[in-house]
């Protein structure tokens, strides 16, 4: 079984190379991925993710084109 622990993310390109590394031990552990949910950002987000995630091959991202919002 995998756990997957799972990052919203809303225009977060200038804390997104902190938090990649902040997770980097996780990939030292079996059977956890982290996805990086990219809301619709409009900031160089895809284009961070797209640079720093060959360094992280237990992260991957998940992008919504258009910011839904938080669910209540």
């Amino acid at each position: 079984m995998k756990l997957s622990l799972i990052i919203p993310c809303y225009n977060e390109a200038a804390n997104l190379p902190l938090l990649l590394d902040r997770c980097a031990t996780l990939g030292d552990l079996a059977d956890i991925e982290v996805i990086l949910v990219d809301n619709g950002s409009t900031d160089n987000s895809p284009v961070v993710l797209q640079a720093l995630l060959p360094k992280y091959p237990h992260c991957r991202t998940v992008r919504v084109p258009i910011n839904q919002g938080y669910t209540t």
